[in-house]
């Protein structure tokens, strides 16, 4: 079960532009260097071959280690699968980015460092897994469930905190459930979160259960 946005690992891909400079009589072409950011989820020291701990092979990861940096002095802000990758993308502690824990919604409207690459020239993408579903406001969280159902989840925080009852089909909520919905349409827009992308990953999933 998956929860929008959108297993594994998430991959942040950035494509450059090119630059021109001048330069009295001849042009110059400055190219920005691409840059491909990749975060395995759940993976201790102990997992990676790389650390000699010999609990799994992970030859890849062995050879990113040997042909780059491997690290044994290093701390975590936040040890937690969603909280940790909201550290990484706002360079903020939780408790001032918001997102303390997997039930917390993340607020997208912060800043974060795919939004300064693309005020910088760059186009952004995130490929895989990264729940921090962030369609929520004051009051409000909206969530959909994707794959291997398709439900979707509303919660009125003002009367339900602990979000422990789903008031999605409940009628009187009809006209904050289209706000949500159109919030969630915005947000898929900017980052360009297509049904065409869903529909594949969707259908992938349905042949490897009916395969089994």
């Amino acid at each position: 079960m998956k929860a929008h946005f959108i297993t594994t690992a998430t991959l942040l891909g950035v494509s450059s532009s090119a630059l021109f400079a001048s330069c009295q009589n001849q042009e110059k072409k400055e190219q920005r260097p691409n840059i491909i950011y990749i975060m395995s989820d759940d993976h201790a020291y102990q997992a990676i071959s790389a650390y000699g701990h010999g609990l799994n092979q992970t030859p890849h990861i062995d050879r990113l280690a040997e042909e780059g940096a491997l690290f044994t002095r290093s701390t975590v802000t936040n040890s937690i699968s969603a909280p940790s990758r909201a550290v990484l993308l706002t360079g903020k502690h939780s408790f001032v980015n918001g997102k303390v824990d997997n039930r917390q919604p993340f607020d997208w409207n912060q800043p974060n460092f795919p939004k300064l690459l693309q005020a910088n020239g760059y186009q952004t993408a995130m490929i895989g897994k990264i729940h921090l579903d962030g369609i929520s406001t004051d009051r409000y969280k909206l969530i959909h469930f994707y794959y291997d159902v398709d439900e979707w989840e509303l919660y009125d925080l003002k009367t339900d905190p602990m979000e422990m009852r789903n008031v999605y089909e409940h009628p009187e909520y009809a006209a904050v459930q289209e706000m949500m919905h159109t919030k969630l349409e915005e947000v898929r827009n900017y980052y360009g979160d297509s049904d065409v992308l869903n529909e594949k990953y969707l259908q992938k999933y349905l042949d490897q259960q009916s395969a089994k």
